[in-house]
């Protein structure tokens, strides 16, 4: 694009915007707005990443293969494809998982077709993200990308066998905020290596109590109690 930044943003935000409506995502989960200081921090070295909940995140993948199509460098002259057409079908292979992750939501585990299907996707994006991350940042040590991208390959192979919506806690990112407020009230006098089973510990008794709230022994413990 041939604009400034800021002009590029806005005219690639205006296309978002349309295939948002064309899509009806829901407006809570859109993106307000999008600034550079989003995805750029503007530190030497940091490379983007884009901010914003785990819904519109999600909401996103859904309409940027058809915004990137539109301003992506068409030109296949070189008989293989070039790294915007590998950025293009990453974003496809992207939006079909979640496709695949919402339709399969409410299944124990997934069919072996919807399973296999999510598998090969999973490793596709991993490949295409692999092989741009070579072009674009060959000094950068492999790692620091693959960390998420790995259990995501994890999470598609446990498909056969359960469904990663049972744990899933990107609905309003609630459930980490409570993972946050029991870890933190875990810290005070406890090590490093105990946190976490101190902060799991009293989760499970708040799950416990939850469950049994109206049990009739809780109501005599919790009523009648002097």
């Amino acid at each position: 694009m041939d604009g400034t930044i800021q002009e590029n943003l806005d005219a690639v935000f205006n296309r978002i915007k349309i295939e948002y409506k064309r899509k009806n995502v829901p407006l809570r989960h859109r993106y307000p707005t999008l600034r550079v200081a989003q995805y750029k921090s503007g530190k030497v070295g940091h490379l983007a990443k884009l901010k914003g909940s785990g819904m519109q995140c999600k909401w996103l993948a859904a309409v940027l293969p058809a915004v990137f199509y539109e301003f992506m460098d068409k030109d296949n002259s070189k008989g293989q494809k070039s790294n915007h057409e590998k950025v293009y079908f990453m974003l496809k292979c992207i939006r079909e998982s979640n496709e695949i992750i919402t339709a399969k939501r409410l299944c124990f585990r997934y069919p072996a077709a919807a399973s296999d299907r999510l598998i090969q996707l999973s490793f596709a994006i991993a490949q295409c993200a692999t092989a741009l991350i070579r072009a674009y940042h060959p000094d950068v040590p492999c790692f620091h990308f693959t960390l998420k991208t790995h259990l995501t390959l994890h999470i598609a192979l446990s498909t056969k066998y359960t469904n990663p919506s049972m744990w899933d806690c990107s609905s309003g990112e609630d459930f980490m905020k409570i993972c946050r407020r029991a870890i933190r009230g875990a810290m005070a006098g406890n090590r490093i290596h105990r946190t976490g089973c101190v902060a799991l510990s009293k989760y499970l008794k708040a799950l416990h109590v939850d469950w049994f709230a109206d049990a009739a022994w809780w109501k005599l413990v919790t009523v009648d109690a002097p």
